[in-house]
């Protein structure tokens, strides 16, 4: 059994999918980087893990590296908001943590959509 970790990032400047940001799961007592990936071209992002793998009474958080996205589109100058974290916990087994983000240069947007 595993546990899916999802998130669709979407520019609210323009509209568009949000590819390319750089996201890391952390484990946040450790520190421990658990996986490190970006947003797909249509600004998808999938991690799976194993259910062995998590700490079930564990926090963890999401890292949305959104300076590297704004200075990729050369709007660095504009953005203040430099990591979107997004801190969390899995309690049940196998399930489905759905995390969307609306990133903007100094603001964000972002729910928990269902399991």
């Amino acid at each position: 059994m595993s546990t899916t970790i999802t998130s669709h990032v979407l520019n609210g400047v323009d509209g568009t999918h949000a590819g390319g940001v750089p996201v890391a799961l952390v484990h946040v007592s450790t520190g421990n980087r658990i996986a490190e990936t970006k947003t797909d071209d249509g600004g998808r992002l999938v991690i799976q893990l194993a259910d062995a793998e998590i700490d079930r009474a564990a926090d963890y958080q999401l890292e949305f590296d959104t300076r590297a996205y704004w200075k990729s589109r050369n709007a660095e100058d504009a953005a203040i908001i430099d990591t979107i974290i997004l801190r969390f916990f899995m309690g049940e087994a196998s399930a489905q943590h759905h995390m969307p983000v609306i990133i903007s240069p100094n603001t964000y947007t972002t729910w928990k959509s269902g399991e």
